[in-house]
């Protein structure tokens, strides 16, 4: 379940309409539909001062129960309630799920399609949900992607790319897309703002504003792979109290 699916379940659990609950936060219409990977620090701000019961580590990673207990005691005349049938989880089928290989491109040496001799292949279940291709989940290193906004792909995070073949000629399709752009000095995470052919470059952009855009010349270019989504982050735990 993702951020915006969690936020509409608790929208519904408080029997909310979805635009009395953007008005609330101070938020624009379809504000809700329209949350991608996470929810901006001043967003979650008002969330908190106006849904002091929603739990935001809930909502932010699904760690926990929806609503809050935090301030709230147990009363001592009633013991603590047993564990409830419908709370555990399921096996979800195993033809659901297809084996794609892991890269840590902290460590990457050379192009992200070869391997040397001596390397052990790791591989990682994700959701197929995607058309057949050739895919790697890498991790992300480095806050280049991260600027506190729903579209921000933080430090640490592992994410699915499929390799993207670019002909002769052809452009990429940058609006819409992240790259991983494979290249001899190394891989990186960028949005591409420019894909010059004439002069043979693509321009990279980082979400971050402390990290500068910069040109990659085509010719040093190895490969390209498409950013699908976020198959993976640990947050931190919560110590016990």
């Amino acid at each position: 379940m993702s951020v915006k699916e969690r936020l509409r379940a608790y929208i519904k659990f408080k029997g909310i309409k979805i635009n009395s609950f953007e008005k609330t936060i101070g938020a624009s219409n379809a504000y809700v539909n329209n949350i991608r990977l996470s929810i901006a620090p001043e967003k979650l701000e008002q969330i908190t001062k106006n849904y002091p019961d929603l739990n935001i580590e809930w909502l932010l990673t699904g760690n926990g129960e929806m609503i809050s207990m935090e301030g709230k005691e147990l009363d001592s005349n009633f013991p603590p309630p047993s564990r409830r049938k419908d709370d555990t989880v399921t096996q979800v089928d195993s033809d659901e799920y297809m084996e794609v290989e892991y890269r840590d491109l902290s460590v990457a040496a050379g192009p992200l399609n070869r391997t040397s001799s001596g390397y052990k292949k790791k591989t990682l279940l994700v959701p197929k949900e995607y058309d057949n291709g050739e895919y790697l989940v890498v991790r992300v290193d480095g806050p280049s992607m991260y600027d506190g906004t729903e579209y921000s792909i933080p430090d640490g995070a592992n994410i699915l790319i499929k390799r993207y073949y670019l002909n002769n000629g052809d452009k990429l399709p940058i609006r819409g897309n992240l790259f991983v752009v494979d290249a001899k000095d190394g891989q990186a995470l960028k949005q591409i703002v420019e894909h010059n052919t004439d002069l043979g470059y693509v321009r990279c952009h980082s979400y971050n504003p402390d990290f500068e855009d910069y040109n990659i010349p085509l010719e040093d270019i190895i490969g390209f792979y498409i950013f699908r989504k976020i198959v993976g982050l640990r947050p931190p735990v919560r110590d016990l109290k």
